[in-house]
């Protein structure tokens, strides 16, 4: 009766020539029938949900659809399922909030946290989709999965709070800021307000948050689209549910909350980069029988190790924004420590005027003094050559290590990756520099007297 169009039953019954009040009152006997049925089956639906029977909410939750109440079944349902799914997660948050620093979890207790409640919903959505599907037919999944999403957006937001709140997130950006914005205190005192270890591993966490997010979210569009292709025949109106999806997922509070999470990480991001670049020069030193210092090896596991990290969380805007940060500590941090060392120049054999300065200040000229000098040269001009060769191979390896899903992105990829061609050139530049010391301090006194003998005769 539900299925039948009652006006169409009406006009049937006057072109049959049969009496229409008789019809009338039928019809209006069945639809007082189906409102007490769909009171009933509300009444029964409730009474389930309050005593916590699965087994009952399911089977009312079936015979929704046949007294026409699609929408209103899939509302209740989702609101049950919400709340299951509030208790669960604010059950985990409060383990997390009692876990203690010597659990071997605890430096990444709210990224489990966050975790453990996309899984949640992801089983949630797995286990029920064919019980949508089955009674409701399909199409319908994506309005299950919107209110779902809402539920998520507020138990996501207490999670990424208190993370926040514990993990003093604010007051390490706000003291970030205050040192990047301080010209009176070197870069190198920063260790004495943020320990770039803590940092380490916060980041690491943030990592792992973001990298959940996106696995939530492919297989949230993955299960809804899929839900669609069957379910939606029209492309235009497929299409249009796909956006609707999309623009869900763009709106959401949980998706703004991961964008300003992401801005934070960067700055960090940035901030551990630098430290540990500048770490690395400063505490840099050179083995017995090594060519290159230690700095070359300390610097690229740094910037490499933060840039696979960036990678690891899905987002490509993050990705490069930390190669771009990468190129720029290469070159304000490491080329100049670089060419600063080679502009002392290769010492030759003959007193210049540095060395004349030092012989009447100091007495005499220590023999190993040169010695080391151009061992030190050597070595920093090594250091130089070697970089570029790091540089190149790492450009080479992120191509083929970071995953792209459209020409776009990897133009946007291959664009940011430019960045360490410049760097290249640049390195390259200070290697042509420090050759060119070494012929003018070591080759050509050397050559010229063999010149000029051989000119002479």
């Amino acid at each position: 009766f539900l299925t039948m169009d009652q006006s169409q039953l009406e006009q049937t019954a006057d072109d049959m020539q049969q009496d229409c009040a008789t019809v009338s009152n039928s019809l209006s006997l069945l639809r007082t029938a189906a409102g007490q049925l769909q009171n009933i089956i509300t009444l029964r639906f409730n009474e389930a949900v309050t005593a916590d029977d699965l087994a009952s909410v399911e089977r009312f939750f079936k015979l929704f659809p046949l007294l026409n109440m699609h929408d209103y079944g899939l509302e209740k349902f989702s609101a049950f399922l919400c709340s299951k799914l509030k208790v669960t997660a604010l059950k985990n948050l409060q383990n997390a909030q009692k876990t203690t620093t010597s659990d071997k979890r605890a430096n990444v207790i709210y990224a489990d946290t966050l975790t453990l409640l996309f899984e949640e919903i992801a089983r949630v959505v797995e286990i029920h989709q064919p019980l949508v599907e089955t009674y409701y037919g399909f199409g319908k999944l994506h309005k299950v999965v919107s209110l779902l999403q809402q539920e998520c957006d507020r138990q996501s937001r207490l999670v990424l709070t208190e993370f926040g709140k514990q993990r003093l997130l604010e007051r390490r950006v706000a003291l970030i800021h205050e040192l990047e914005r301080s010209t009176a205190q070197p870069a190198t005192t920063a260790t004495g307000i943020v320990d770039p270890r803590e940092v380490d591993q916060l980041l690491g966490e943030i990592t792992i948050m973001h990298s959940r997010y996106h696995l939530y979210l492919r297989f949230i569009k993955r299960r809804v689209t899929n839900d669609l292709e069957v379910g939606v025949t029209d492309m235009a109106a497929r299409t249009e549910h796909q956006d609707k999806l999309e623009k869900m997922i763009q709106d959401s509070e949980l998706c703004r909350r991961m964008q300003e999470l992401l801005s934070i990480y960067l700055q960090l991001e940035r901030f551990y980069m630098f430290q540990s670049v500048n770490k690395a020069v400063a505490m840099d030193s050179v083995e017995a029988g090594s060519n290159v210092s230690s700095m070359v090896d300390d610097i690229f596991f740094i910037v490499r190790k933060c840039i696979r990290r960036a990678a690891s969380t899905g987002n490509l805007d993050g990705v490069c924004a930390v190669i771009n940060n990468a190129c720029a500590a290469l070159e304000t941090e490491v080329c100049p420590a670089l060419k600063q060392q080679l502009r002392l120049g290769y010492p030759s054999g003959y007193l210049d005027l540095t060395q004349a300065y030092n012989v009447m200040i100091q007495g005499r000229l220590q023999p190993s003094d040169s010695e080391q000098a151009r061992n030190t040269f050597l070595v920093y001009l090594n250091n130089a050559d070697v970089s570029c060769e790091y540089v190149t191979t790492l450009c080479r390896g992120l191509c083929q290590e970071i995953p792209v899903n459209s020409q776009q992105e990897r133009a946007k990829l291959d664009s940011c990756l430019a960045g360490l061609g410049t760097v290249t050139a640049s390195m390259g530049a200070i290697v042509d520099y420090g050759l060119q010391q070494l012929r003018v301090s070591a080759i050509k006194p050397r050559v010229a007297p063999w010149v000029d003998t051989f000119l002479s005769l």
